[in-house]
């Protein structure tokens, strides 16, 4: 399956008489995890990251060189953030200004690699004090809303570092029990509406971050965002902001779609649900 024009080693076929008959298509993926939990944290976050397989093979040299040189040998987002316990035997990184340089270098290696990143972020009690009608524009599901707005991102990102405008993505989350079955069902609903993400999205499926890379990216991602949050909307302390601030910096070739989503977007986001609806039942 070719997935790339990007490095294109094989550039000759775009001239041949093949590619006239065979559509040179952009494949992408994106790798999403999840950080909080809707009924215990005041913020959940939806983060992830989007590129073809040879710019993930590339960031995955990239990345297990860095975690190697850390002397890390299964990267969790927690334990990094928990800048008072060594990072790992070989690196112990304490303090602040030694996690961020030891960090850093993860980081650039995304940075460097992977064109868009995708964040959605949102806070439970301005989704809970909505009126029980404006929750069911949503399902009344907090993860149907951040799944929606990752592919909304998604879809804006893809268009703004792929000129193809027949790109297909497919997603992949992390395998995990909370929630595997509200982001399927999420994303067959929002196909099943959206003509233009029928034909974008391809396919979602979970996998196990042991054995994924990207996905502990998109840990990294995840437990970033949320920590920022809890800061903008709550005043909580994040002394390790310095890393947020680098995994979302704007670069020429390195987009950043960051949405938090509290009372004010989430009003704008029940309004646009609304017209929707009208112009749907207008249109019958």
């Amino acid at each position: 399956m070719i997935t790339s024009v990007r490095s294109a080693p094989w550039a000759s076929l775009i001239s041949s008489p093949v590619s006239d008959r065979y559509a040179i298509v952009v494949y992408l993926q994106a790798y999403v995890d999840d950080s909080g939990s809707i009924r215990r944290d005041p913020t959940i976050s939806l983060c992830g990251f989007l590129a073809t397989d040879d710019e993930w093979r590339g960031c995955y040299i990239r990345w297990k060189r860095a975690i190697d040189k850390l002397g890390i040998r299964h990267f969790k987002a927690s334990d990094c953030f928990r800048y008072r316990v060594p990072l790992s035997n070989k690196t112990p990184a304490l303090g602040i200004d030694a996690r961020v340089d030891a960090l850093a270098p993860l980081i650039e290696a995304i940075r460097v690699s992977v064109p868009v990143s995708v964040s959605a972020v949102l806070k439970c009690t301005a989704f809970g004090a909505l009126s029980d009608r404006e929750r069911k524009l949503f399902h009344d599901d907090p993860t149907y809303l951040t799944l929606l707005q990752i592919m909304a991102a998604i879809e804006k990102g893809s268009g703004a570092a792929y000129s193809d405008p027949d790109r297909r993505v497919s997603i992949v989350c992390d395998e995990t029990h909370k929630y595997c079955h509200e982001y399927l069902t999420a994303f067959i609903r929002a196909r099943q509406v959206n003509l233009d993400y029928r034909n974008r999205f391809v396919s979602i499926g979970f996998a196990d971050d042991r054995f994924i890379e990207q996905l502990q990216l998109a840990d990294f991602l995840a437990g970033a965002m949320r920590n920022e949050a809890d800061r903008l909307f709550f005043g909580k302390p994040f002394d390790l902001r310095e890393l947020y601030v680098r995994l979302v910096e704007e670069r020429p070739d390195s987009k950043a779609l960051v949405g938090f989503i509290e009372e004010t977007v989430l009003a704008k986001l029940v309004a646009t649900r609304k017209s929707e609806k009208r112009e749907k039942r207008d249109a019958k």
